[in-house]
């Protein structure tokens, strides 16, 4: 069985690529990591930059979770268009093909490459890299917005903030991205947990994050 979900801005001829074309792609494209239930790729296609995530699943409950829309990669397509439609920065996430059987699925997961550099890159202690003071206030304003809105990334470290030549941030990985107040408290420790390794690098953004946990605080009711 072959079910998907496209978005608007999806090019309208790979919107028509049939599940073998994008096997195709898949296995011609570049591997930027491989993992036990998840492979990323990227591949370029009209002079455009693409990240193609394959999922495998096995078992019934997995091909039941595909059937309602109730996977990671649904779960990625719902909270990047919830992102976007609170300004906060993410890639477009374009389509979800799923190939459904009883015992062993698949699933796409094709998203716009954001363009830049991680956070990570940023904070290693031989970069010639600079952390701009807008993009620490754009970083900032990021994680408030998130913590605003009780979105919890699920896995907010470092290399999931990629930052553009002009400061612009977007936030990728949302495979585990879920409402849950609790959990984005979980989220900003870890984020703080891993700059604190390089304050020489870090300590203007560890200095607003910690003004804006203040000014939250603040505006907490008696």
């Amino acid at each position: 069985m072959r079910k998907a979900s496209l978005h608007p801005k999806l090019c309208p001829i790979l919107a028509q690529y049939s599940s073998q074309q994008w096997s195709d792609i898949f296995e011609s494209a570049e591997t930027l990591s491989t993992g036990k239930k998840q492979i990323v790729k990227a591949f370029s296609h009209e002079g455009k930059n693409y990240i193609l995530k394959k999922y495998s699943e096995l078992g019934l409950l997995s091909s039941l979770r595909l059937l309602i829309n109730f996977s990671r990669a649904d779960n990625a397509f719902t909270f990047a268009q919830t992102l976007q439609a609170n300004q906060i920065g993410c890639p477009d996430h374009l389509l979800v093909l799923k190939n459904i059987h009883i015992n062993t699925s698949n699933t796409y997961l094709l998203m716009a490459r954001a363009p830049g550099t991680p956070l990570f890159d940023f904070i290693q202690k031989d970069t010639s890299l600079t952390l701009s003071r807008q993009a620490v206030i754009n970083l900032t304003n990021m994680i408030r917005k998130l913590q605003s809105l009780g979105i919890a990334h699920g896995d907010l470290h470092t290399r999931n903030f990629i930052i553009n030549h002009d400061d612009s941030v977007q936030l990728i990985d949302l495979d585990n991205a879920r409402f849950s107040r609790k959990r984005c408290k979980k989220d900003t420790k870890r984020l703080v947990e891993a700059l604190k390794k390089n304050t020489n690098i870090t300590q203007p953004l560890l200095d607003s994050l910690a003004e804006n946990k203040k000014a939250s605080n603040n505006a907490l009711p008696a």
